[in-house]
């Protein structure tokens, strides 16, 4: 049990690192033209992400809806996430915190988009398998 439970926080700790490296990437990229990633950023964006992906787990609590979790995990992201941003920046004030929001949301939405698109791949694909 506690050996499945590890495997399940590792799996998807490593998949979220993956999705947090990427959107580091791309919001250096639309940041800065010289994009320079320091090993404090990548570590910070490391952890958030592995964080981040560990929320997903509230996903298995058969007895709430999605229009309960999601907002529970989308407060639970942010909240990580704006602490990494205040760790990150020294002056990580309100009005930073304001223009970060939208940032944030919209990253966080085309991630689900993502995942649900490729989840209805995966099903259409059990599907024909299934069919033949």
């Amino acid at each position: 049990m506690i050996k499945s439970i590890m495997g399940e926080l590792f799996r998807r700790g490593t998949k979220a690192i993956g999705v947090g490296s990427v959107c580091l990437i791309i919001s250096k990229l639309i940041e800065h033209a010289p994009a320079v990633i320091t090993w404090r950023e990548f570590a910070a964006f490391s952890l958030m992400s592995c964080l981040i992906g560990w929320y997903t787990l509230i996903f298995e609590v058969e007895s709430l809806t999605y229009y309960v979790l999601f907002p529970i995990h989308l407060l639970l992201s942010f909240v990580t996430s704006s602490l990494v941003q205040s760790y990150l920046i020294a002056d990580f004030k309100l009005s930073k915190w304001l223009s970060f929001f939208p940032g944030f949301l919209i990253i966080y939405l085309l991630v689900w988009l993502f995942i649900i698109i490729r989840r209805k791949l995966v099903v259409e694909v059990i599907n024909q398998n299934l069919r033949r």
